[in-house]
């Protein structure tokens, strides 16, 4: 009795002991009864819980095999080591050993003691190999504490049956042992459902107060422990999720590199020191043209090099520089055909510096060697073309000349590189055609046409002349390329070849304007002698007067029309009614052929056609003085038809088709003695002619082509032996413009005028006349025969004179050298220039060397006198 009182009394513990004072009342009587009941508890107890201790094991084991699995395989002691020892503060595990797959030791922690001959070591696989193994013992003090507890609740229990009978007991117990373990027992409860805040009664017994607290602290380390072991296993599993990410990532990364390396248009190559190919992609393979990677295993390095030279180079240039870029060679595929590579490789080397292996690039640039080539042979085209080749950039700098430029134009590279075409302008052309030009070659279109350019030592040089934009990938202009042939010399020849054609024509009309000029000139002797013989008759000396002035006018309009024709002109097309053309040219014809040729004038249309007035005049004289040719022994009839044609449909003309529009029709048809087809067909070849040797140079009709040809006009002939020929031209109609109406000088000016006028001539019959014919309108005339006076007078009284009437040919001084004097002194006096005929003057060059205005002689009075007053009153 006092071992069982004292054992409820330790620990300093005072008070009544509710279990001491039950024990005392009935140990006597039951000492049989709860020996044999608490043998049989204790029994099935122990039984219990080595069962129980069996099933938690099992439970450990399946847990620790799945969950070493991996760190196992990957030999992540670490991890190992966390999950043990995280094992083990759960404290139900007195022991646990792991081993890798050799037996070595990863963890170690608790002891056997007398267990160790029991142990079970336990395999770990993972995907069916074995990765290691464990042995672990589950902890039994846990048991041991409970099976106390089980054995002071038994005796408890049988205590309370045996003085079960006793109010008193069952009231102890009812009130003092009952009600405190259903407390209890629901806090256990509570635990065991996971809420873990446990907190001691203040009346609790004293035996189990230091039960609840030590449950409480239990309580609170389990609550921790749990929690620590949810937040490792989250973190465990989150690192398990990172580790198959990372896997996933790195085979993605695998699959995209050897993707990449296989498709990539570069062939990769790996070679040893011994020249054996150690790696390789599938391009290198496809460039070298080997069907698999065993047939690659046949070929070392060097079996690839078409000269073994090269790739002697590579080897040396890569091991002294480490480092190689861009080593041009030729190699041999596997079909023996012959490939341009660009190799880039570098040498891989040891610590020690010891090469160990060549990493490096094929790139196939065959295809880029063979634009080279074309590029290099196309350049040496273009240096040695005749042709002149300007290159511009989109702004129109110059980037590029071809020596043939250079050479024509006097200019070096560096002179014009960086400048404008504008180095070469001339001034020839107007604004209006350099607009146009640009217009054309901005919209991405070629322009081909003639330039009159300026060398660089002032003379003029023509290029028949293309401009082609070049564009790039997005058919944006990145250059204008100009290509330019020197046609000076051939112009020449020919305006020399069209003026001697005209020469001819002249000299084949020359027996019929003889004839006409005897007429005149009959006609005004005759009058002048019936004017001399009735001098006293005033009013047939008037009659006669009139009669020579007649005369003399015609003199002048056949002297004009045949200067027309052999004047020297250069080409200029502008909108003309060919209309007054063709009728001078016939007035000229008319008076050149005999009187049984018969001209039927059927001029109708006055349209406009874009053209130049001397070539059509040509066009005239060549094909009528043809006619006449073909009409001279037997007489006969030349028709000349001008009209409209509306065409609706393409029409097949003799060597070309004629698109639909509206055309003026030009027609020259005679009743001759025809052409047969074969001399029809070669009729229009240079220096072809049925006349003989002398009479004629055959360039008649080709001249008449060409002029056609350069108005984008169209010709059709037809012919028949005995019945004549007709030849068709037809030019492009243009639009007209409207202007006002030009008022007639001679009705809105007075004539008449006081101002002081300088006339200068070296003919005294003209100076003469001109005065006394002005000084009759009321103006002063001071007349100079010469240049030289003129001018020095004009020095000495610049403020006198208000217009100047001057000679173009005169000795000592031309009229040229003397507008040009007074320019220089006075600007703004009026200036008119007269000619009888030079090929130093016309409209043009008069306008561009001072004068107001270009007057041909013979003048009628009227009209000098209407010019003069035009010019002062502007």
């Amino acid at each position: 009795m006092n071992f069982f009182r004292k054992s409820y009394y330790t620990k300093g513990i005072e008070g009544p002991s509710l279990a001491g004072n039950m024990i005392m009342i009935i140990v006597l009587s039951v000492v049989l009864i709860s020996g044999a009941s608490l043998s049989v508890f204790l029994f099935a107890t122990s039984r219990n819980h080595r069962n129980h201790i069996n099933q938690e094991q099992a439970k450990y084991v399946a847990f620790l095999a799945d969950t070493l699995q991996l760190p196992l395989w990957n030999y992540d002691v670490m991890a190992v080591k966390k999950i043990g020892q995280t094992m083990m503060e759960v404290e139900k595990l007195s022991f646990l050993s792991v081993e890798d797959a050799k037996g070595n030791q990863i963890f170690l922690m608790g002891s056997l003691g007398k267990y160790r001959d029991s142990m079970e070591k336990h395999e770990i696989k993972f995907r069916d190999r074995f990765v290691g193994a464990f042995e672990l013992r589950l902890s039994e003090d846990e048991f041991l504490h409970q099976q106390k507890q089980w054995l002071i609740t038994g005796i408890i229990n049988t205590l309370m049956v045996i003085i079960g009978v006793m109010l008193a007991v069952t009231f102890c117990v009812n009130r003092f042992l009952q009600k405190p373990l259903w407390d209890f027992s629901a806090r256990i409860k509570a635990i065991a459902d996971g809420n873990y805040d446990f907190n001691t009664a203040t009346d609790v017994y004293r035996e189990l107060k230091d039960v609840f607290d030590n449950i409480q602290k239990m309580s609170l380390k389990i609550e921790n422990r749990q929690k620590e072991l949810i937040r490792s296993n989250k973190k465990l599993e989150e690192e398990i999720d990172k580790h198959r990410i990372t896997e996933q990532l790195l085979r993605e990364s695998e699959e995209k590199y050897r993707s990449m390396n296989d498709n990539i248009p570069i062939g990769f190559f790996r070679i040893g020191v011994d020249g054996k190919i150690i790696e390789y992609n599938r391009f290198l393979l496809n460039l070298l043209n080997i069907q698999s990677d065993h047939d690659i295993g046949q070929y070392r390095a060097e079996n690839f090099y078409l000269n073994p030279v090269d790739r002697q180079e590579m080897i040396r240039k890569t091991l002294h520089e480490k480092e190689i870029n861009g080593f041009e060679c030729q190699i041999k595929k596997g079909d023996d055909k012959i490939a341009w590579v660009s190799i880039s490789a570098r040498a891989v080397e040891d610590d020690s510096g010891n090469v160990l292996y060549i990493d490096g690039a094929f790139e196939d640039i065959t295809e880029k060697k063979v634009r080279e080539d074309k590029l290099l042979q196309f350049a040496k085209v273009i240096e040695q073309a005749d042709e002149e080749v300007l290159i511009t950039s989109p702004k129109g700098i110059i980037e590029y000349v071809n020596p043939s430029f250079e050479q024509n134009t006097g200019y070096s590279s560096v002179e014009v590189i960086g400048r404008r075409p504008s180095v070469l302008k001339s001034g020839l052309h107007d604004q209006s055609f350099y607009k146009e030009l640009w217009n054309t070659i901005l919209k991405n279109n070629s322009w081909k046409g003639m330039l009159k350019n300026k060398k660089k030592d002032g003379s003029i040089i023509l290029h028949d002349t293309t401009i082609t934009p070049i564009t790039d990938a997005k058919n944006n202009i990145s250059a204008f390329v100009s290509i330019r042939r020197d046609i000076t010399q051939q112009k020449d020849i020919e305006r020399q070849v069209y003026q001697s054609q005209k020469m001819q024509a002249i000299g084949t009309l020359a027996g019929g304007i003889a004839h006409d000029f005897n007429n005149i000139l009959s006609g005004i002797f005759g009058y002048t002698q019936i004017a001399q013989m009735n001098i006293k008759n005033q009013e047939k000396t008037l009659k006669c007067l009139s009669n020579i002035v007649s005369a003399s006018q015609r003199a002048s309009e056949l002297v004009q029309q045949i200067l027309t024709f052999s004047r020297q002109t250069e080409y200029k097309k502008l909108p003309l009614c060919v209309y007054f053309e063709i009728n001078e040219a016939l007035k000229l014809i008319r008076s050149s052929i005999p009187v049984n040729i018969k001209i039927q004038n059927k001029l109708i249309s006055r349209s406009l056609i874009s053209a130049d007035p001397t070539k059509i005049h040509q066009i005239v004289m060549n094909l009528c003085t043809n006619a006449y040719h073909a009409m001279e022994s037997s007489g006969g009839t030349l028709t000349v038809l001008l009209d409209d044609l509306d065409i609706l449909e393409s029409r097949q003309l003799r060597n070309k088709k004629m698109p639909p529009g509206k055309y003026l029709v030009f027609t020259i048809s005679d009743t001759g003695c025809g052409m047969d087809a074969e001399i029809l067909e070669k009729a229009f070849e240079p220096y072809f002619t049925t006349k003989k040797v002398g009479q004629g140079t055959g360039l008649g009709l080709s001249i008449v082509q060409a002029i056609v040809d350069e108005h984008e006009g169209f010709l059709d002939v037809s012919s028949s032996i005995g019945e004549g020929t007709q030849f068709s031209l037809y030019f492009p109609i243009v639009e007209r413009k409207s202007r006002k109406k030009r008022p007639d000088v001679k009705k809105t000016l007075t004539l008449n005028g006081s101002e002081t006028i300088m006339l200068v001539d070296d003919e005294k019959a003209i100076r003469d006349s001109y005065k006394d014919f002005l000084e009759r309108h009321g103006y002063q005339v001071v007349v100079f025969s010469d240049g030289v006076d003129a001018i020095e007078k004009f020095r000495a009284e610049p403020k006198r004179f208000d217009l100047v009437v001057t000679d173009m040919t005169m000795p000592e001084k031309t009229g040229s050298d003397l507008v040009a004097d007074i320019r220089s002194l006075d600007k703004k006096i009026p200036v008119i220039i007269c000619s009888g005929f030079s090929n130093l003057m016309d409209e043009t060059i008069a306008r561009k060397i001072g004068a107001d205005k270009y007057l041909m002689k013979p003048l009628q009075s009227m009209d000098l006198l209407t010019e003069i007053r035009r010019l002062l009153e502007k």
